[in-house]
């Protein structure tokens, strides 16, 4: 098992935290990075705190999480396969329940990468019908 770390009086597994923050050693925690890393750890409180899973404010930093999540999840299964199965399951779940979709499925849509649409795209789609 991994060397646990501390951060405000709390202990992680700094695999989880890498997962979550990008770092293994992070100084604070946001709130919510606080309550995945506390649901990754024991998947099984999940089910126990959705409502605040639920109130959530998504942004694009959470969605990234999500996907860091599920990608090393893929990558290190062969590793452990009980512990990092609870990581996908959470890292899904939580993603649908608040984008509706998984990014890894569709493919990660970030609004700085929307261009605006032109009024010659729209003519065109019009004259097709």
């Amino acid at each position: 098992m991994a060397r646990m770390v501390e951060i405000d009086g709390e202990r992680y597994d700094p695999r989880v935290l890498v997962a979550i923050t990008g770092e293994e050693r992070p100084d604070k925690l946001k709130k919510w990075e606080k309550l995945l890393a506390d649901v990754v750890s024991d998947s099984r409180q999940l089910a126990l705190r959705l409502d605040e899973i639920v109130s959530l404010k998504k942004s694009r930093e959470l969605r990234l999480a999500l996907v860091r999540l599920q990608i090393m999840a893929d990558l290190y299964m062969s590793d452990d396969m009980n512990f990092y199965q609870g990581w996908t399951y959470v890292g899904e779940t939580v993603e649908h329940l608040l984008y509706g979709s998984l990014a890894l499925e569709k493919g990660f849509e970030d609004k700085k990468d929307k261009k605006p649409k032109k009024k010659e795209d729209k003519k065109k789609k019009e004259e097709s019908k």
